[in-house]
């Protein structure tokens, strides 16, 4: 923690030992520790750093993913709509057979549409690279993103082929070939419960051409956890960077996406942003009335 946070330079250290040693007094084994890890992090005040016990761990590293079904579907004629909830789970198999099922199915309709809306109102989390692998065919390929580190260290985010990548790593791939949809104009619905992760992918189309944002600010929870595996397999998901966009504008502690068009409720975004679809040339082009 001492190392790693990123509110590291702000943290009374010498309080938070010392806290931390009186709840552990008399620890014999890991798992008297944990709760002094756990009021170390409270410490840390980035509202976001968590602990997850060894039990936690294993379901998170082994477990099956949970998360909401998503939804690809064409609406009101050419319009395109996915809506990407919450992905609770590991990096491996599972992610990747879950990236590839929704860009494969936006891949299929592809050619009936003329514009998409992504609805990312309902996503509170989770692990971002399969939910970013599954919108590949609505990304532009290279840079969508980045971690920055208090050092100044910057780590990217890229969509190179079918795959999304953390600084060169392959974390997820959607499996597909070439991709059909991409340069088509997207509009973004956010709200308040888009968090963390879900953040994360609302920043990946951030800056994108034709892209553009609709509904309420975020949950402001633009930072990223990282796993520290502790000596009995419990987990320190511990908050080491912020988020920033593909032109290096950084996100933060308390610092939500905004949308370029703010509406007041669900129904309001989506009429918003098909009317915005409606008036895109790829749109125009078709002679759209919805």
């Amino acid at each position: 923690m001492r190392e790693h946070s990123i509110n590291r330079d702000s943290v009374d250290w010498k309080l938070v030992e010392e806290s931390a040693l009186r709840v552990a007094f008399g620890a014999e084994e890991p798992a008297d520790t944990h709760a002094a890890i756990q009021l170390a992090l409270g410490h840390l005040n980035d509202q976001h750093s968590v602990f997850l016990s060894p039990s936690q761990a294993e379901a998170f590293r082994h477990g099956d993913a949970v998360y909401t079904t998503p939804v690809v579907e064409v609406r009101s004629q050419d319009i395109g709509y996915v809506a990407i909830g919450r992905y609770l789970g590991d990096v491996g198999e599972q992610s990747d057979e879950y990236a590839a099922d929704v860009a494969s199915r936006i891949d299929e309709v592809a050619g009936e549409v003329c514009g998409w809306i992504v609805d990312l109102r309902s996503n509170t989390g989770g692990n971002m690279w399969p939910m970013i692998a599954a919108l590949g065919p609505l990304l532009d390929q290279g840079r969508v993103g980045s971690f920055t580190y208090p050092n100044g260290t910057i780590e990217p985010w890229d969509i190179t082929g079918s795959v999304a990548t953390w600084d060169g790593m392959v974390m997820a791939d959607n499996s597909l070939p070439s991709p059909s949809n991409q340069g088509m104009p997207v509009a973004v619905l956010i709200g308040r419960s888009t968090a963390s992760s879900g953040e994360a992918v609302a920043i990946a189309f951030h800056g994108q051409d034709d892209a553009r944002f609709f509904g309420q600010p975020t949950a402001g929870l633009t930072t990223s956890n990282e796993p520290v595996e502790l000596s009995d397999g419990a987990i320190i998901a511990l908050t080491m960077s912020i988020f920033t966009d593909r032109f290096n504008r950084q996100y933060g502690q308390n610092t939500p996406v905004e949308p370029d068009q703010p509406t007041r409720s669900f129904t309001e975004a989506e009429t918003a942003a098909v009317i915005w679809l409606d008036s895109q040339p790829t749109c125009t082009a078709q002679g759209n009335d919805h």
